[in-house]
């Protein structure tokens, strides 16, 4: 399991540790948030692998992140992202003409190697959880699984109810993992 906190770094350097950290080097996006309030900026993370897949959590103040082309060149992650929007809603371009309003519950689902922007709706934080299951091979799900853009899961879906079902059991595997001595 990995965890960090800006808690113990100065503030007016827990911004770019996070974009640099969490941004960059983990994810492979692109963060940014206006200079006058990244003083008062504060952020949490933890993963864990289940198997090839990684769990992970994130609560921190508001920002606006993207997955540019370069950023995926970059870091290529080659996996289906499901996540699941626990607290601050905002709005998705996926580009292609299309914006999703990302709401508090909703499960989202994409390939992890296609651009995006996401920009919040408030400005009190958000709280997120994903899981990222790396493909192997080419899997092929009435489209290919590379062609799987950003967006939200309908709620009243069997399908999304399933999928909800075993992400909450996943995650908390995650949270008992986490609280194992």
């Amino acid at each position: 399991m990995i965890s960090f906190s800006t808690d113990d770094l100065r503030p007016q350097d827990r911004f770019d540790h996070w974009c640099e950290v969490r941004g960059k080097s983990l994810f492979g996006v692109t963060i940014e948030l206006e200079r006058e309030r990244r003083a008062n900026f504060h952020g949490r993370f933890s993963a864990v692998a289940i198997g090839n897949a990684v769990v992970a959590e994130m609560t921190a103040s508001s920002y606006r992140v993207s997955r540019t082309p370069s950023d995926i060149a970059r870091v290529a992650g080659n996996s289906i992202s499901i996540g699941l929007q626990v607290r601050g809603p905002g709005h998705m371009n996926t580009g292609r003409g299309r914006v999703h309003r990302v709401r508090e519950g909703d499960l989202t689902l994409s390939h992890s190697d296609l651009p995006f922007a996401a920009t919040p709706e408030r400005s009190d934080g958000f709280h997120f959880r994903t899981l990222k299951i790396p493909l192997a091979g080419d899997i092929v799900l009435d489209a290919r699984a590379h062609d799987i853009a950003p967006g939200t899961l309908a709620p009243d879906e069997r399908l999304t109810r399933l999928i909800a079902a075993m992400f909450t059991a996943l995650t908390e595997r995650q949270d008992q993992t986490a609280a194992a001595p």
